[in-house]
């Protein structure tokens, strides 16, 4: 056993310590790894569950703003429906088609007083004719002149009524 064996040893050892070496940068890298895997991991979930709390935020602040808008919708409703019954009350006894004697002053009825045009309802209910159009549409209490309410001399125009007081004719 000479140098040879000597060496061979030395060569043994070193090829020892420079494998546990490698094997501790291997398993460094590989807890790295596994570290910033679990960090982005925990990362990625909390971003799921803020999106998901943001979406139910969402969802529920939508849902307050329809109920909003439903009870808007439904009071413009009932303002326009009260606007349009005062202004046309009155309106019901007369005879359309001539002139009407209406607490003292002559009424030209040749324009049929029962019916109102969208623009008139918005301007005195400080609405716009769109959300006018809109509200009309949809109230079953009111109606739309068609050519079945339209008197001779006048034009078809878009106007609204109170459905009781033309549907009883």
């Amino acid at each position: 056993m000479g140098i040879e064996n000597i060496t061979l040893i030395n060569t043994d050892s070193f090829m020892l310590g420079v494998r546990e070496v490698i094997i501790g940068v291997i398993a460094g890298v590989i807890t790295t790894i596994i570290g910033y895997y679990l960090i982005e991991k925990r990362r990625a979930r909390r971003q799921i569950k803020q999106e998901e709390e943001n979406k139910q935020i969402e969802k529920k602040e939508q849902e307050e703003a329809n109920k909003r808008e439903k009870l808007e919708q439904e009071g413009d409703k009932e303002r326009i429906y009260n606007w349009l019954y005062n202004e046309t009350k009155d309106s019901q006894e007369i005879t359309i088609g001539g002139y009407t004697n209406v607490d003292g002053h002559i009424v030209d009825t040749l324009i049929d007083p029962r019916w109102r045009s969208t623009k008139e309802i918005a301007s005195s209910n400080n609405l716009t004719v769109e959300r006018v159009k809109e509200l009309c549409y949809i109230n079953e209490k009111l109606k739309l002149m068609t050519e079945k309410y339209i008197l001779p001399n006048e034009q078809l125009e878009e106007k609204w009524a109170i459905k009781e007081f033309v549907d009883n004719q």
